[in-house]
């Protein structure tokens, strides 16, 4: 397990796990992820700091861990991703690595339906507090903090970047 380090003492996740966390609560499914009635709630706990965390397996393998906590009117949404450094080959040319970290920066760089920096303009306009990636030996994460009103939008948008990254060859020599 990954330990999340963000205002989350003792939570961990799986890479490829989402986490939502922040002044939401889950007392409805989000319409964009259309999760089944049948999909199940796997466990609530209450964190070490009296947060509730619950934790919910998708019918696609998929799984969401829901954080509340309404000190602020804002939330967090993280993906996790299970690929780091530890999954590159050393390329025998160039003897180096970085291909994991490569990707994280690409994957900022647009899709097919929101082109390279359509994406960083429409959160800024809806609030964005902080963005930003990191890669590490086993995980690679994303997040965005927003207005609690634009849970929907920020699912829709990194669902876009998990099915739809447009990859070019001018984006990624734009990137090396």
């Amino acid at each position: 397990p990954i330990a999340v380090h963000e205002g989350s003492p003792g939570l961990y996740l799986k890479p490829g796990d989402y986490l939502i966390a922040g002044n939401i609560t889950w007392n409805r499914r989000p319409e964009f992820l259309q999760i089944p009635a049948q999909t199940g709630l796997v466990r609530s706990v209450v964190l070490p700091n009296g947060l509730p965390l619950t934790y919910f397996r998708l019918e696609n393998g998929l799984n969401l861990y829901v954080v509340e906590n309404h000190a602020a009117p804002v939330f967090t949404f993280q993906t996790w991703f299970n690929v780091g450094a530890r999954d590159e080959k050393l390329d025998p040319r160039l003897n180096a690595t970085g291909l994991a970290h490569l990707f994280e920066q690409m994957m900022f760089r647009g899709t097919r339906n929101h082109p390279d920096g359509e994406f960083d303009r429409i959160l800024t306009r809806n609030g964005v507090t902080d963005e930003n990636a990191t890669t590490w030996l086993d995980r690679t994460n994303y997040f965005e903090t927003l207005p609690k009103d634009k849970l929907d939008l920020v699912m829709g948008l990194e669902s876009d970047r998990m099915v739809n990254l447009a990859l070019d060859q001018k984006l990624l020599d734009t990137e090396r």
